[in-house]
């Protein structure tokens, strides 16, 4: 992945998990680590 589609996947991560998740760990998540 490019750097642009990993700042879209955080975003909808973000909107998904807005309800108090730890964003360090939706971007974990995200990356698939």
């Amino acid at each position: 992945m490019d750097g642009q589609e990993i700042i879209e996947i955080d975003i909808v991560n973000m909107v998904e998990k807005v309800d108090g998740k730890d964003l360090l760990q939706a971007q974990r998540d995200a990356l698939g680590l």
